[in-house]
């Protein structure tokens, strides 16, 4: 597991302080030129102020307005105890993601199933993970926008006429990451499942494989399994000349 990177939770504090700091500052300059601009002037001039009592400073021997000053000091409290409590999500976002590791070579992912409103098989049917087993799975996770960017991958393994009895292919589109409409990218898919029939089409509508098995978003990955479900190849965007090459031998020798 990784560590909380200590950077990370010093800038997220220095961000709430300087926050605190300008709300002082800001409350300072409306109390000293609207109120009692003389005074004010003086005690900022004379740096006999702190930012933090400052309304008390400021108030001091003025009965009328003391009950806005203790209104001041509740409400700057207040803000405080809402910015730590930013401090404490930010680094219970950071623990959580320490902990969250991206699925390697070896490892069978994490079980998961796209149905209902998180997509599923074009016509509507849920999809299992549990269904990459029994032969050689290779799966395309793809950007909508990344769509051509692993195409010549594609190509290679269909120019190896792999018997279809030991393996199969899965296009899963990650809808959440494009701009386009998804009624565009749903006709596209129709065409592409009748042209390319030896391929499952399915949709990610809410990139769960991206939250649970941790693989990048926004980009073409390649991920190849075993008969057992284990991982044995896996690349995050554009697979180069070699890597293709390698891809194919990892296949042939798993079928």
């Amino acid at each position: 597991m990784s560590p909380v990177p200590v950077e990370a939770v010093i800038n997220i504090k220095n961000v709430a302080v300087n926050k605190a700091e300008d709300m002082v500052k800001k409350e300072k300059e409306r109390m000293l030129f609207n109120k009692a601009p003389e005074r004010g002037k003086q005690m900022l001039k004379g740096g006999s102020c702190h930012p933090l009592t400052f309304p008390l400073d400021f108030y001091s021997g003025n009965s009328e307005l003391k009950g806005r000053s203790n209104y001041i000091l509740t409400m700057m409290r207040w803000n405080m105890k809402f910015i730590f409590s930013m401090i404490l999500a930010g680094v219970g976002i950071l623990l959580i993601n320490s902990i969250a590791q991206a699925i390697e070579p070896g490892e069978v992912p994490p079980k998961v199933v796209l149905k209902e409103k998180l997509g599923g098989r074009l016509d509507g049917k849920p999809w299992s993970s549990e269904e990459l087993q029994g032969k050689v799975h290779v799966l395309f996770y793809v950007d909508p926008d990344e769509k051509d960017t692993n195409n010549h991958v594609s190509e290679a393994l269909n120019n190896e006429k792999f018997p279809d009895e030991k393996i199969h292919y899965f296009g899963i589109i990650n809808m959440a990451a494009t701009w386009m409409p998804n009624f565009a990218i749903n006709m596209a898919l129709k065409e592409k499942q009748e042209r390319y029939p030896k391929t499952t089409y399915l949709r990610d509508n809410k990139k769960v494989l991206v939250q649970s098995w941790k693989i990048a978003d926004d980009r073409s990955d390649v991920l190849a399994f075993d008969k057992k479900g284990k991982l044995f190849f896996i690349k995050e965007g554009k697979l180069t000349a070699a890597e293709v090459q390698r891809l194919i031998k990892a296949v042939r020798d798993n079928l």
